[in-house]
């Protein structure tokens, strides 16, 4: 049976705090990963190097879309996509992730159980999850037919696979959550940053999406 070559590519953003914890179980089950320090003025790069994964680094904050559009740089069948501050990942859940790869041509992965706030996000709006496993032909095809920005992708996304019938599977990763934005970085900034993705989408649904 031919086995899909991958790559795992993690956009992060002055996340030093959090993405040595996601690279650390990805690596013990010698998964491929690729990060892009979207212009951290952290130590977030710092800390991807230690853990001997490729690494880009962008000189100024692009955005997540510009981090993901990064892979198509690599040969490969398969893209996932993952955060860089989820928490409670395991080198179980990296070994799930691996059989996935196998099993799944493209499907969006929902986080479960990890924490209250992530389990609710997800339940509420499944769309937004940005852990998804991704043809690199579709992830090229969508790029050359869309202009997204900001936090527009997973939205993007959505609306894509939906206009190419492309049939992707919901999986869930139990035990796993992600850290809101008001946690990273405090009540007010953060709720200001929920805000602008908000309205980020919003802009993008209502231009009609004439670029997909």
């Amino acid at each position: 049976m031919r086995t899909d070559s991958f790559l795992v590519i993690i956009p992060a953003f002055n996340e030093e705090k959090n993405i040595g914890r996601v690279l650390k179980p990805l690596r013990e089950e010698n998964l491929p990963v690729l990060v892009v320090d979207d212009g951290s003025t952290d130590r977030t790069a710092w800390v991807a190097s230690d853990e001997r994964v490729l690494l880009i680094v962008f000189p100024r904050n692009r955005g997540k879309s510009a981090a993901v559009k990064e892979a198509l740089r690599f040969n490969v069948d398969k893209v996932v996509l993952l955060d860089a501050d989820l928490t409670g990942l395991t080198r179980n859940h990296a070994l799930q992730i691996k059989q996935w790869i196998s099993t799944y041509n493209c499907a969006r992965i929902i986080l479960k159980g990890g924490r209250a706030a992530t389990t609710w996000s997800h339940m509420i709006s499944p769309v937004l999850a940005g852990q998804r496993i991704l043809p690199m032909a579709v992830l090229r095809k969508f790029y050359e037919s869309s202009s997204v920005t900001g936090f527009q992708l997973e939205v993007a996304l959505e609306d894509f696979l939906k206009k190419e019938g492309i049939r992707q599977e919901e999986l869930v990763l139990e035990g796993v959550g992600q850290i809101m934005k008001e946690e990273k970085r405090g009540f007010w900034p953060g709720l200001k940053a929920r805000l602008r993705m908000y309205l980020d989408i919003l802009a993008y649904k209502l231009r009609g999406r004439p670029t997909i």
